[in-house]
């Protein structure tokens, strides 16, 4: 009976191995298809997903420049501003 079960649990294991290699082998042509594409399709990057990371993380780093810019301006108008404000009280106090 032993040696029975061992050979029907090594068949069944053959059996599992070659249904792996089978799936692995039709994964791997299907991959190879679609990063080729068709007749008239371009082939496409394995990296896309990374180039996209880096585009948008590029547009984030100039937005956030672009805002600290503005923050600045504004700054620099508020500073103006109050100093021409402040010129015009001591030019008020200086005239009365």
């Amino acid at each position: 009976m032993r040696s029975s079960l061992r050979r029907v649990w090594g068949q069944r294991l053959k059996w599992k191995r070659l249904r792996e290699k089978l799936f692995l082998s039709w994964v791997e042509s299907i991959a190879e298809a679609a990063k080729k594409g068709g007749s008239r399709q371009q082939e496409l990057c394995w990296d896309s997903y990374e180039k996209i990371k880096q585009k948008l993380h590029l547009q984030e780093l100039r937005l956030a420049a672009e805002k600290k810019k503005e923050k600045v301006k504004e700054r620099a108008k508020k500073r103006a501003m109050t100093a021409e404000q402040v010129k015009e009280k001591n030019m008020a106090r200086i005239c009365s």
